[in-house]
């Protein structure tokens, strides 16, 4: 293991202190845009395989040794804009403010986001682009409510949300909150002391007191009997998982490019706490592109409302 610090600075020594120091074969990224992008293409510049969480999709394509294992930036953008216009009652009349973190590997998302907006006679009221270190928001949440935003669709870490919701409460702006993978989960709703009470959204990932987790959940608590189940460790699992089938599909003799074909022969793996994933039905950087569970936040918690059928 390697802490990449939560940088893109931390990230890339910590790909070089496993690829090169520790001599991995195989390297696993869950979360966190830029310090994945910064590490996987180091790890295919030196031909190892790596499994992470959702990227831009145009990152991926040039990298033959990357294999998502959660739905892209882009896709998730899209369908949590469908969701909003085709089961939750929005009209082109709604007015969306977008705070969404600063990084080129958001760029993406947005693009997509805004096209899916247009399709349904729609576009965002504002755009805020937080910044990573950012403390203080008052002015991106003054922006929103001069702008009559009444919805905010947050895609940034549980800190920034906690700052933003925090002031946003105080200058008496509560918008309807909405939220795709990977925010959303206890951390977000906790962090935020209740400040996302009532928002919404979708995740390819199970809540972690999902009935249809009741496995992971035994067999986490048998290996860490003292830590708290989290999105996080769900997401760990997810990557490992993944790795595990491609190691199963490499068969006896293997190496990397076993590996590497045993994860592209992937085809609607049921890993029990995500959505599907299938490489050879959605392609390399498709795969997780499928359906999303609905998530809802009450108080500090936050509940899936259904199965992953949307």
């Amino acid at each position: 293991m390697a802490d990449d610090k939560y940088s893109a600075q931390g990230a890339a020594a910590a790909i070089r202190d496993l690829i090169d120091a520790k001599k991995v074969f195989a390297v696993g990224c869950p979360v966190g845009v830029d310090q994945c992008s910064v590490s996987v293409a180091y790890a295919n510049s030196k031909g190892v395989p790596y499994l992470s969480g959702g990227f831009r999709e145009q990152y991926l394509e040039d990298k033959p040794w990357a294999f998502p294992v959660t739905a892209s930036y882009a896709y998730g953008g899209t369908r949590l804009v469908d969701y909003l216009f085709q089961k939750r009652g929005y009209t082109p009349a709604r007015k969306l403010g977008f705070f969404y973190l600063h990084s080129e590997n958001m760029d993406e998302m947005v693009q997509r986001a805004d096209q899916e907006l247009a399709r349904f006679g729609g576009k965002f009221t504002v755009k805020y682009p937080a910044e990573k270190d950012q403390i203080d928001f008052s002015a991106a949440v003054t922006k929103m409510q001069s702008a009559g935003a009444d919805t905010v669709w947050f895609h940034v870490a549980p800190d920034l949300i906690t700052k933003f919701t925090a002031q946003a409460k105080l200058l008496g702006f509560q918008p309807q909150y909405v939220f795709i993978l990977p925010a959303g989960g206890d951390i977000f709703a906790a962090a935020t002391g209740g400040n996302l009470d009532k928002a919404f959204g979708m995740a390819g990932f199970a809540d972690a007191d999902w009935s249809g987790t009741a496995k992971f959940r035994e067999m986490f608590h048998r290996y860490y009997p003292n830590d708290q189940v989290d999105e996080f460790n769900l997401l760990c699992y997810i990557v490992g998982a993944g790795f595990v089938e491609g190691v199963r599909r490499a068969g006896p003799d293997l190496g990397r490019d076993a590996l590497a074909r045993g994860l592209g022969s992937v085809d609607l793996l049921d890993t029990g706490v995500s959505q599907p994933i299938s490489f050879t039905r959605r392609g390399r950087v498709g795969g997780p592109n499928s359906t999303f569970a609905v998530w809802e936040i009450h108080g500090t918690h936050t509940d899936q409302t259904t199965g992953f059928d949307w």
